[in-house]
């Protein structure tokens, strides 16, 4: 339930990635966070060139695919608001090796 009488966050913005399981299987979802953010004064971006977050290509063993697909949402999603991301296990593309970061991408299946 939404907390009425909360002042609400003013003057901030966010990147919403609403992730292919939202946009395929759960839109009530990324639906209900945009209600959230906004009630609480956020005003919510939503990237157009958005796309699959390579986790997918990741799990199935195809990492040149998912490595391009990584920064792909790297670069969409670049700038100094915050990514909100409705499906925690999806964030895990956009950090550590598969972002260009520390560690490295596996090399064999």
């Amino acid at each position: 339930m939404l907390n009425a009488e909360r002042a609400p966050v003013t003057g901030r913005k966010v990147q919403l990635m609403a992730t292919c399981l939202c946009d395929a299987f759960h839109d009530d979802v990324a639906a209900a966070t945009v209600e959230v953010l906004e009630h609480l004064g956020v005003e919510v971006v939503f990237p157009e060139a958005q796309t699959c977050c390579g986790q997918p290509a990741f799990n199935g063993g195809d990492w040149a695919a998912s490595r391009k697909v990584v920064r792909h949402t790297v670069r969409t999603f670049a700038g100094d608001e915050p990514v909100v991301v409705p499906s925690a296990n999806l964030t895990r593309p956009r950090s550590g090796p598969w972002a260009g970061g520390r560690g490295s991408w596996p090399t064999s299946s």
